[in-house]
């Protein structure tokens, strides 16, 4: 099953085993940005960022669907693809 998320909420998860030094987070927020709904994740080592997700989702006046999908992993390069739906007729 999929996470199912609520739009205007951030929240996160903090892992590790007690007498463990190393410890891990995951953050996730969805929120409106005027007409465009945006979804980031990030994935933290120590209190450092190790990976990035976001994505922005919009939909135009001809009922075109785009998804700006963006990745960065900490020393590779940052990847965005951009996704393009429309509707047949």
């Amino acid at each position: 099953k999929s996470p199912t998320y609520l739009v205007g909420t951030s929240g996160g998860v903090v892992g590790g085993l007690p007498n463990e030094r190393l410890r891990t987070e995951s953050r996730y927020s969805t929120r409106w940005d005027d007409d465009k709904l945006v979804v980031d994740f990030a994935q933290y080592a120590d209190g450092k960022v190790t990976s990035e997700h976001g994505e922005v989702w919009s939909l135009d006046g001809q009922g075109t669907l785009s998804i700006a999908v963006t990745d960065r992993i900490v020393g590779e390069a940052q990847t965005t693809t951009n996704l393009s739906y429309r509707r047949q007729p």
